[in-house]
């Protein structure tokens, strides 16, 4: 055995290794401290992701899904969301209840591809709280004559809403409903007049549309 003179230096030696690794992983401990993450960094929340900016960031797999800013405000940008309108004017028979042919996505909208711009239907990939709103506006509805809008949860009536005119001229029917609805169910809407003659539906954003977001 060596004197322990002689064995210092290696004492020494390895403390002082066994000290650095200790100091790095406390420093990587007190960088991360403004963050928790998965093991690959690109699922987790970040508090600091400049200097001083105060507010909180999720991403996951890379994506930001959520940032809360420092005045409350929460920003959910990969929330499931549609709003589809009607972009070719939509001839609605007398007496039937007909779909409603929204057929163009508004730009920003419809993040995960739910609408289907052929069927007109949503199918919602995660369950929760839905606000569903559907609007028509029909061109030169007769006097007292009825206009109803209404929506569908898997083929089955949610809300309908009635309207009538109190003169011939353009009428607008809005439908609202909240509905707890549960992943891969779809959503329609449909609309009814009962002129006794073909009407045309209003072919324009503000008029004739489908929008659908999850609340919760």
């Amino acid at each position: 055995m060596k004197p322990v003179k002689e064995r210092l230096p290696i004492v020494d030696a390895t403390i002082k290794k066994g000290l650095l690794e200790h100091a790095k992983t406390i420093n990587k401990m007190i960088r991360d401290l403004d963050k928790i993450k998965d093991d690959d960094g690109d699922t987790g929340f970040w508090t600091e992701e400049t200097a001083d900016k105060d507010e909180i960031q999720g991403k996951v797999a890379g994506v930001e899904a959520f940032r809360i800013f420092n005045e409350g405000i929460v920003n959910l940008p990969e929330q499931s969301r549609v709003r589809a309108y009607q972009s070719v004017a939509q001839v609605v028979s007398s007496g039937a209840w007909e779909i409603l042919e929204t057929n163009v996505i508004n730009t920003g909208w419809d993040p995960h591809n739910e609408f289907n711009t052929t069927t007109f239907r949503m199918t919602v990939t995660k369950g929760g709280v839905y606000q569903i709103v559907a609007s028509v506006g029909v061109s030169d509805m007769i006097d007292a004559k009825l206009v109803q809008v209404g929506i569908k949860r898997n083929g089955n009536w949610i809300v309908v809403t009635n309207g009538h005119a109190s003169h011939t001229a353009t009428l607008g029917v809005v439908c609202f409903a909240a509905e707890n609805l549960s992943a891969n169910d779809y959503l329609e809407a449909f609309v009814y007049q009962n002129s006794g003659v073909d009407k045309t539906l209003i072919a324009l954003s503000k008029w004739t549309f489908l929008t659908v977001i999850k609340m919760i």
